[in-house]
């Protein structure tokens, strides 16, 4: 559910009689999200009831004309009578959302050429494509889309490569580093997904790796639709495989963290923790990627060789500044063996849980991506900074 859904089915929402609590922070997040997603009927009985009690950062807000051009949004704060410090915070947001806007048109622009059937024919056009690709500064799409131009140039060991790195990507991914789609390019997203596994398919006999990216691809999907991917490729798991797959040492030591994803909540905690125990080595976590170490929030080895791996591991994706890796690594620490752990490295990790948390999310923020859900999590820190409800409108 989305923060508009969380606002508007609350018992508080639905009860309002008055105006009174209009300027309840998360009421104008959901105000807000409501009008971007073009959803105005949803407020019109609250405006015509409440409209003069509404602040006029709020109306500034809520009737932003969504322009294109950093003068006009300059002239359209002018007007309103906005501080120019406000004018040059807000004119910076601008800046990075367009960034992003970008990106997003990118990816839109190259999901319709591969939608077209003679694309991807000749290695000069395959050149071209990829150039587009690797500019898009997105792992998780720079390997999507790299994949089936591997596959389409029969360059085998760049696709099996480019395969392991989607197998293994962050579950987080997409709450962190999240464009906003309309339901249409949603479903584009997912057609263009099982066309890429199809092409997978079709050239490599490998029915475990293709269902490991089905399930993957399901498990991050934007939208329930995506459950569409796991169906089409026949990669539903019973208990039984996944117990049968665990006596597969490959299998079983490289995709540690899928099998204990797939296995969550479908059998006893003691199981689980039983199997993983052996799937872990210190060799298996050398060779882990940083996509894999969002399962030691969960489970954290009692020997000293596999926590020693772990927490280096850990400090190494902090001070990557991946947003995604960073993210990661806030969630462990929800485990205090793990924060201790990295306490003893580095002394960000002495500090409050809801302090590292605040300044993450700030950056998040400040990227531009994933704006909805990170402002909620700011909002649950106490965050009410109102002039951070721009993101939703730029």
């Amino acid at each position: 559910m989305g923060l508009s859904g969380i606002v508007f089915d609350s018992p508080e929402f639905k009860s309002l009689e008055t105006c009174n609590g209009l300027d309840d922070y998360l009421f104008k997040m959901g105000v807000l999200i409501t009008l971007r997603r073009g959803k105005r009927e949803l407020l019109k009985e609250y405006f015509a009831k409440c409209s003069h009690k509404l602040s006029e950062d709020l109306k500034t807000m809520m009737f932003f004309p969504f322009l294109g051009d950093i003068s006009e949004v300059s002239k359209y704060l002018k007007d309103n009578r906005v501080s120019l410090k406000k004018r040059l915070r807000i004119q910076s947001i601008f800046r990075q959302k367009n960034y992003v806007r970008n990106k997003k048109n990118l990816i839109i622009d190259l999901l319709n050429i591969f939608k077209k059937e003679d694309s991807l024919k000749s290695p000069i056009e395959r050149q071209v494509i990829l150039e587009r690709v690797q500019s898009i500064g997105h792992d998780f799409w720079r390997n999507l889309f790299s994949f089936v131009i591997a596959i389409k140039a029969k360059n085998l060991p760049w696709a099996l490569e480019l395969k392991r790195d989607l197998a293994k990507i962050s579950p987080y991914w997409n709450l962190v580093k999240g464009i906003s789609f309309t339901n249409e390019e949603e479903l584009a997203i997912r057609d263009f997904i099982i066309y890429a596994l199809n092409q997978y398919e079709d050239v490599f006999e490998d029915t475990e790796g293709l269902k490991i990216l089905a399930e993957r691809f399901t498990q991050i999907g934007h939208t329930n639709e995506f459950k569409l991917i796991r169906s089409q490729l026949d990669a539903d798991w019973s208990l039984s495989d996944i117990r049968r797959r665990f006596k597969n040492p490959l299998l079983k030591s490289e995709y540690f963290d899928f099998w204990y994803l797939i296995m969550m909540n479908r059998t006893s905690d003691a199981e689980i923790r039983q199997n993983f125990r052996r799937a872990i080595s210190k060799r298996s976590l050398v060779k882990a990627k940083y996509g894999q170490m969002w399962v030691f929030e969960y489970f954290f080895p009692a020997d000293e060789a596999r926590r020693s791996e772990i927490t280096k591991k850990l400090l190494k994706m902090w001070k990557k500044k991946d947003l995604v890796d960073r993210y990661t690594v806030i969630r462990t620490i929800s485990s205090s063996k793990v924060k201790n752990e990295l306490a003893l490295t580095d002394h960000t990790f002495t500090r409050a849980d809801f302090q590292i948390k605040r300044e993450f999310y700030t950056d998040v923020l400040n990227s531009g991506y994933s704006t909805e859900g990170i402002l909620y999590e700011l909002y649950k820190l106490g965050d009410n900074d109102e002039d951070n409800l721009w993101w939703l409108m730029l």
